[in-house]
């Protein structure tokens, strides 16, 4: 893992059952609404956008959260790898091809 922050959110991800269930499914929606006509690296890397930009949209701080609190979670939540937390969970996902090249990042569009 890239960073203390992005092995913490994988190693919580996978530590409660109830959120490892929800993120998996996650993983295999993302996978399975890409373009059926991509293959293999293609079909991947979108969906590690796809899923990679929902992760960093849903794991936020929570409203009411002391305002010193709240600003030291969103210092460590900028320091995730938002992109290799994706690539984790899409490894669980059945017909995934494991041989990834050069992964997508939050900050390119699919395709890039």
């Amino acid at each position: 893992m890239k960073n203390h922050f992005t092995r913490t959110i994988t190693l919580w991800l996978a530590n409660d059952e109830g959120t490892y269930r929800y993120w998996n499914e996650a993983a295999e929606e993302e996978y399975q609404s890409q373009d059926p006509d991509d293959r293999g690296e293609a079909r991947r890397r979108n969906a590690r956008y796809d899923l990679a930009r929902r992760l960093k949209n849903e794991i936020d701080v929570p409203e009411g959260m002391d305002p010193m609190f709240a600003d030291l979670l969103t210092s460590a939540l900028q320091e995730v790898d938002w992109d290799e937390v994706a690539d984790d969970l899409l490894s669980g996902v059945d017909g995934v091809d494991d041989d990834a090249d050069e992964p997508a990042t939050v900050d390119a569009e699919p395709g890039e």
